[in-house]
């Protein structure tokens, strides 16, 4: 194995009201292990810390958003700054970080596609859609009473408040150590987003 990545792909587990939430301890005890092994000499690693995948927080109702009943259940105004990176940008800062084996080994690696709030991304699948989404706003004990997951409460909470944004705390993107990543727009991944779940309803009706 020439380099190990972790399932990071996520928020910035550096900042203390980001790794004090319980559904990340596992990522953490894990990131923590591989650091120790390459101190070791047992191994290569690179932690890519991406924010929120965009096409998630989309296709699925995992942060609360459901695409083809039109609504969204949000925690907060909806109006807090997150990261995202699309799931294609996610690869192609992979394979860019593996052409540079020298400058990323052992290292903890910041990309991302863009930051935006939850209710530019309700506005932009309005748009394209024609149609307009309910939104219901809920205080996380309400949506834990309607049968939501704790951790996925806890994960709603913290990309809806503010504590998503990777940057937070001083920590530089690495954006510009790859050029050749051109990052997709938020436009551009709700247009393909609405293309795709439009085609996958067609195929069901």
């Amino acid at each position: 194995m020439k380099r190990f990545f972790p399932s990071e792909f996520g928020s910035n587990t550096n900042l203390p009201d980001v790794a004090s939430i319980p559904y990340l301890q596992p990522k953490i005890k894990f990131a923590h292990y591989v650091e120790e092994k390459a101190k070791e000499g047992l191994i290569e690693y690179t932690l890519v810390n991406t924010g929120g995948l965009i096409e998630y927080a989309i296709k699925t109702e995992f942060y609360g958003i459901n695409f083809y009943e039109r609504t969204f259940h949000r925690i907060g105004d909806g109006k807090k700054l997150n990261t995202f990176a699309s799931l294609p940008d996610t690869g192609k800062y992979v394979v860019a970080i593996l052409k540079r084996p020298e400058l990323t080994k052992n290292a903890d690696i910041f990309v991302s596609s863009f930051d935006s709030d939850y209710m530019s991304i309700i506005d932009l699948l309005e748009t394209e859609t024609g149609e307009k989404f309910t939104i219901y706003e809920e205080t996380p004990e309400e949506q834990v009473t309607m049968g939501v997951p704790k951790f996925l409460v806890d994960m709603r909470a913290m990309l809806l408040d503010g504590r998503g944004v990777l940057t937070r705390g001083g920590t530089k993107l690495w954006n510009d150590e790859f050029p050749e990543v051109k990052p997709m727009t938020l436009e551009e991944v709700v247009k393909q987003c609405v293309k795709e779940l439009s085609q996958s309803l067609s195929r069901q009706s």
